[in-house]
């Protein structure tokens, strides 16, 4: 009777031996993971005695989501479209000689990280070869996760970036005109964002263009004008002007900094040069005019006008041009008249431009030289191709001058 007693216990302790042993549990690392992707949990175990291992996966805190059905120690989910901290609960179950199941379980802690926010900057307008800094320090993290950066030429010309990890990496602008487009990556750790920023290089600045004026010719001890202000600067940029002196009898000028001048001439003839110095922000240029310094012809008497004159033709409809090789002094209008050939009554003349006469420099045979011209324009009707006449240049008392017009209509 007592053997009996002891196998009964002999086999009660091993019943219990066995039934301590209980099944391993592992629910995977805990997991950071951006919004709205697939998760999978990804638990496993091990059973006591190498048989079959049950897996139960249940979510113990944070919003509620769906677990897959799938078979075996791996559940997946759609993570929350915000940031989150959910916990889920592994427990591996096993059967013990088909009678009793023993279990044990583990848990893993998901927790959703919104994704940060890339800022590549403002776009830019920038100069040729200019340094041109990027700007991505306004990216932000929501739960202030340290950020990297990553910067990208997607478009444009090539550019060199001094490091396109850092959130202020700096480039050499190519020349333009062009158009660089870069993109900006920051990154969580866990999830990441882009955004891109246009950088529009400008075209190199154009020099400006001086201009003198026209050489021309003055008179002793007058006032003589220098005129810069037909210069311009193609970028629209605000220009300064120099005038100096290169030769000739010096002069004293009223504003040598300002685009319009003044001096009186010397009381000699002589010729003046002058250089114009004209700059903007990035460029000087220069040009000359030559000033001739002559004495004043003495007034002519108009008698002598014929003397002088190299042609008179009519060089529009009811217009005479009269081109002559030295200064005329001032017509008498009262006493002008134009007569055409075939008409018996002179056409009155009803405007004088150039009196005195105007110089100019005019082409004769092939030639530049300087003329002086009046231009007078007649009454009536409009003179036809081909007409010519004869004017008189009366005074009271004679006849000053009697000239045959020519035509020169076109």
């Amino acid at each position: 009777m007592l053997a009996t007693i002891i196998t009964i216990s002999s086999l009660s302790i091993t019943f219990e031996d066995s039934f301590a042993q209980t099944p391993t549990a592992d629910a995977g690392p805990d997991q950071k993971v951006p919004p709205s992707v697939i998760v999978t949990l990804s638990g496993s175990g091990t059973h006591p005695t190498g048989g079959v291992l049950g897996y139960r996966w249940t979510q113990t805190s944070g919003p509620t989501v769906a677990l897959s059905n799938n078979v075996g120690p791996q559940r997946t989910f759609t993570a929350p479209a915000s940031s989150a901290t959910l916990e889920f609960s592994l427990t591996t179950v096993a059967g013990i000689s088909g009678v009793s199941r023993n279990s044990n379980s583990d848990t893993v802690t998901i927790t959703v990280s919104e994704r940060p926010t890339a800022n590549a900057g403002s776009d830019q307008e920038v100069a040729s070869g200019s340094i041109v800094t990027l700007d991505g320090s306004a990216s932000t993290d929501p739960e202030s996760d340290s950020l990297t950066y990553s910067w990208t030429k997607i478009a444009g010309p090539t550019v060199q970036l001094s490091n396109n990890g850092d959130v202020q990496p700096t480039f050499t602008a190519p020349t333009g005109p062009a158009t660089i487009t870069l993109r900006l990556e920051v990154n969580d750790g866990t999830s990441k964002s882009t955004d891109s920023v246009i950088i529009t290089v400008l075209a190199p600045p154009q020099p400006p263009i001086a201009d003198a004026g026209p050489d021309k010719t003055g008179f002793i001890n007058d006032m003589i004008t220098l005129d810069g202000t037909a210069s311009t600067d193609p970028n629209g940029d605000a220009l300064t002007y120099e005038w100096n002196q290169d030769s000739g009898t010096p002069i004293t000028l009223d504003n040598f900094t300002s685009a319009r001048t003044t001096f009186t001439a010397p009381s000699e003839p002589t010729i003046l040069e002058f250089t114009l110095t004209v700059q903007d922000a990035t460029h000087t240029v220069t040009d000359s005019i030559t000033i001739t310094i002559k004495e004043r012809v003495q007034t002519r008497n108009i008698k002598e006008m014929s003397d002088t004159l190299i042609s008179a033709q009519i060089t529009a409809p009811n217009q005479i041009t009269m081109t002559y090789n030295e200064e005329l002094s001032t017509f008498i209008n009262s006493y002008l008249n134009f007569t055409i050939s075939g008409e018996d009554i002179p056409r009155s003349i009803t405007g004088i431009n150039g009196s005195p006469s105007i110089e100019r420099m005019v082409n004769i045979d092939g030639n530049n030289t300087t003329a002086f011209i009046t231009t007078l324009t007649f009454d009536g009707e409009s003179v036809p191709a081909g007409t010519t006449g004869s004017m008189y240049v009366q005074h009271t008392d004679y006849y000053l001058a009697f000239i045959q017009v020519s035509d020169g209509q076109e």
